[in-house]
């Protein structure tokens, strides 16, 4: 009877303890870390990541995934984006990284190549890919985007392009791309990011007859140049990434930006932004939407995986389209997306259909 009791009380704390082990297992929640300017001059596009990864959230909770999204500012700054992402892999333990614009992702990526963290990185460089396996990127490929609004140029007769390049890797690739289409006669005057004086290189620019003033940047210097190409006289064709005109910009300065020819990211569908927006205005609908899907995937990957990161690796890179983004897959650990292409008319975009 004793013997009978015994083995009855084991059995009995043999459930109580896997019952508190899976009860412990199951309400945990998965750590994921966000570095994204969220202070400064492009905190637009951090806030607007913001409510796309609030509401990312929001949905795995519904699907009965706990996420904890650990934010960090990385600004436009590459050693505070790296700063972030020590305090994020050494101290709260994160397994995976969502990190945003170019200086964070190669001084973060360069942190990370050895460790067993998973990173997908919303920015233009190419070449964190050949750190680690563990690393998928996002956003335009900008080499290809570039050339695409290179075509349109030289549909429309254009054949002298001056180009604005900042000394980081999305500026490199982007004259590849331009140079792709016109050849090595593609006039550049590179400049350092933060400059704030873009007169003489213009001038360069008009005394050589560019007959387009090309500046895929952030949105300060691009504004910057714009305003100090007009104030200089040049009334050259501008071409600009879509994102540098945000709608506070649109409204303000719907003289400065006409005629202006614009790249980017796919639009976002209507359901979704007015998703996204259901705790307030987002600026940048594609910043906020890249945040939703990504931590979505990240989330679902970690979860189903046991965080297992050769198992998350292999879940992503087999991740499905979202068509809501204009997100067709990873293809090689690179996201795929079409350029929409358009032209600032009579104060509205409008879209240039090829």
């Amino acid at each position: 009877m004793k013997y009978k009791i015994f083995i009855a009380c084991i059995t009995l704390l043999a459930l109580i303890c896997g019952a508190a082990a899976f009860s412990t297992k199951d309400s945990e929640a998965i750590s994921i870390g966000v570095i994204s300017p969220l202070t400064g001059d492009v905190a637009y596009w951090g806030e607007s990541a913001r409510a796309g990864w609030n509401l990312a959230v929001k949905d795995l909770s519904s699907e009965g995934i706990k996420v904890n999204i650990i934010a960090e500012d990385g600004g436009l700054d590459p050693a505070k984006a790296l700063s972030a992402a020590q305090k994020l892999v050494n101290i709260d333990g994160v397994k995976a990284l969502y990190v945003e614009f170019n200086p964070a992702s190669i001084s973060v990526s360069s942190f990370l190549k050895d460790k067993e963290v998973v990173e997908i990185y919303d920015a233009t460089p190419v070449s964190p890919l050949a750190l680690s396996g563990n690393f998928f990127k996002t956003y335009l490929n900008y080499k290809e985007s570039c050339a695409t609004a290179a075509e349109v140029l030289k549909e429309r007769g254009f054949a002298r392009i001056g180009m604005l390049k900042m000394n980081l890797e999305h500026g490199d690739l982007c004259v590849k791309g331009v140079a792709s289409v016109f050849g090595d006669g593609v006039m550049v005057e590179p400049y350092n990011q933060g400059t704030t004086d873009f007169r003489t290189a213009l001038s360069k620019l008009a005394a050589a007859k560019a007959e387009v003033v090309f500046h895929s940047s952030f949105q300060p210097e691009t504004l910057i140049s714009l305003e100090q190409m007009r104030t200089l006289g040049m009334k050259q064709q501008f071409v600009a990434l879509s994102e540098t005109f945000t709608p506070d910009v649109a409204s303000d300065k719907k003289r400065l930006i006409e005629g202006a020819i614009t790249f980017g990211l796919p639009s976002v569908s209507p359901e979704l932004v007015a998703r996204m927006s259901a705790g307030g205005a987002i600026v940048d609908e594609n910043a906020a939407a890249l945040a939703y899907l990504h931590v979505m995937q990240l989330g679902r990957a970690l979860y189903s995986c046991d965080s297992d990161i050769t198992c998350v690796r292999d879940r992503l890179a087999s991740s499905p389209a979202f068509p809501e983004a204009g997100f067709q897959g990873f293809f090689a650990r690179v996201a795929r997306f079409d350029t929409l292409l358009g032209e600032w008319s009579d104060g509205s975009f409008k879209e240039i259909v090829r």
